[in-house]
C-alpha cells in the first residue's frame, strides 16, 4: 500500500504519527526520531530482513490513535 502513495502523502502521515508521539509515546517518538527520514524515503519498507522498525512505528501509532478516539470513536463531542 505504502509504495503506491506520493512521497508527500506518507510524510504527512508520518507528521501525524509524530503529532501522536509527541502527546503519547516517547518509544514512538524516539522510533520516528531515528528511522522516520528513512522510512519516509523507503515508504515504510524494511532496509533489511529483520528490520522491525517500520512495523513498530506502524503498531504504535495505530495503537496511540485507537486509546486516543477509543473513548469518542464517533466525535459526538468535539470538545477539545
Amino acid at each position: 500500500f505504502f509504495a503506491t502513495q506520493e512521497s508527500r502523502d506518507v510524510a504527512n502521515g508520518i507528521a501525524e504519527m509524530a503529532k501522536m508521539a509527541i502527546m503519547k509515546s516517547e518509544e514512538l517518538f524516539c522510533l520516528l526520531e531515528e528511522h522516520g527520514p528513512r522510512l519516509a524515503t523507503d515508504k515504510f519498507m524494511p532496509s533489511f530482513d529483520v528490520d522491525g522498525a517500520p512495523a513498530r512505528v506502524l503498531r504504535l501509532s495505530i495503537e496511540k490513535m485507537l486509546e486516543e478516539l477509543a473513548p469518542n470513536l464517533w466525535e459526538h463531542s468535539l470538545e477539545r
